[in-house]
């Protein structure tokens, strides 16, 4: 099997991230927000008022549509198994080629990653359309910079042309991912609310799982052999079943916590129970990661393609 060519076993891969991401979805859909949420989204309008010799600033919310956190992650599960769905077909077929693949995969956390991002501040607090419509902006930037125009980059055999290219891509990305990750950050301090101590140290280790994506890219065009030895394309598949579930349902408890500490005892029993599932997925999901670093051979597969 040449660099060119994907992985034999991939679309066994999809199968089982379809399936994961179908029953994960299945068991997000019944959960919903208290009728008490307030779950308005709109643009905000800020006003100046002179209150003797200082200067108030006051703000609202204009207008706007009801949504709530839940729907952004019960939308990703969804739009990640159809896009599984999606990969299976393109791995199947035997004239499936990598930059398919690429622009699959890419363009499915083009959508993704920026709606769980979003639902994330959303369960903080953030109810500006317009911060949110720029966070899902900048997270699509990043996807096709330092995802997918990095590996079209690769494929024009241009050696210095792409050296210098991922140098670029892949600095211009980290700059995005970081904006994402301290303004998430410094939001979820600024709502850490009396009880809501935990909310903000899980979403260090949310921040760490987003980046395992970015981290593998790098390591794909930096680290040379890393492609020979490790079936990159599966690797994506894997933290699509391990890191994308756990910042899933990472989302959702976080979601019942600020619904808990808004509105006591009335989704304490969900709250608790969304926790302890995503300490399990968190557990699980490293131990999947190290097992792919640890033992490569597990993930890969030389074999032909069965035939359609």
């Amino acid at each position: 099997m040449s660099d060119k060519d994907l992985p034999s076993n991939l679309w066994v891969w999809h199968v089982a991230a379809a399936a994961a991401h179908l029953l994960s979805f299945s068991l997000l859909l019944p959960v919903k927000a208290p009728a008490q949420y307030p779950g308005k989204i709109g643009p905000r309008v800020y006003t100046f008022e002179k209150n003797g010799n200082a200067t108030q600033v006051t703000d609202v919310l204009n207008d706007g549509f009801y949504s709530t956190p839940l729907m952004g992650v019960q939308i990703n599960e969804f739009t990640t198994f159809v896009s599984h769905v999606v990969g299976i077909l393109v791995a199947w077929n035997p004239l499936g080629s990598k930059s398919t693949e690429s622009w699959r995969r890419w363009s499915e956390y083009a959508v993704t990653a920026g709606i769980l991002e979003c639902s994330l501040l959303f369960s903080y607090g953030v109810r500006d359309i317009f911060v949110l419509m720029l966070v899902f902006s900048l997270n699509v930037a990043l996807q096709y910079t330092g995802g997918l125009a990095l590996d079209q980059v690769r494929e024009l055999e241009d050696e210095e042309f792409y050296s210098t290219q991922k140098i670029v891509l892949l600095s211009q990305s980290f700059m995005f991912i970081s904006v994402q990750i301290i303004y998430t950050m410094t939001t979820a301090i600024v709502a850490a609310t009396p009880g809501l101590g935990a909310v903000v140290w899980s979403s260090v280790a949310y921040a760490l799982f987003y980046l395992s994506f970015g981290v593998l890219q790098t390591l794909s065009h930096t680290v040379q052999g890393f492609n020979k030895r490790y079936a990159t394309d599966v690797g994506f598949v894997v933290l699509s079943v391990t890191s994308k579930l756990c910042l899933s349902w990472h989302v959702a408890s976080i979601t019942k916590n600020v619904e808990n500490q808004l509105l006591p005892n009335t989704v304490s029993a969900e709250a608790d129970a969304l926790h302890t599932t995503v300490i399990i997925l968190y557990v699980l999901a490293g131990s999947g990661i190290a097992t792919y670093f640890l033992w490569p051979c597990l993930y890969t597969d030389t074999k032909k393609l069965p035939p359609v």
